[in-house]
């Protein structure tokens, strides 16, 4: 949100009917069945026993919550950037 190029959504739980990248808590991950994992950033805790199986569901993009902020951004620009929906600034 603080770049002012993106829009966000802040919701209760993930809804994957809303475009673009979806950040959601591990606990929040019941079935990542019902998400494309790419585009999906997940924030998990250090230790957390679901990590590995995160990885074997194909998700490609963890944060741990303990991370900074800045970390956070850039996984989710990442995952902005594989599904070819980053914001571009046009050149003026």
């Amino acid at each position: 949100m603080s770049d002012g190029y993106h829009c966000v959504y802040v919701v209760d739980a993930p809804n994957p009917r809303i475009d673009g990248v979806i950040a959601m808590d591990e606990g929040l991950v019941n079935d990542l069945a019902l998400y494309d994992v790419d585009r999906c950033v997940i924030v998990a805790r250090k230790g957390s026993r679901r990590i590995a199986s995160l990885f074997e569901a194909g998700v490609r993009h963890l944060v741990f919550a303990t991370d900074s902020p800045k970390t956070a951004r850039l996984a989710i620009l990442a995952a902005e950037l594989r599904l070819g929906h980053a914001n571009r600034l046009q050149s003026t």
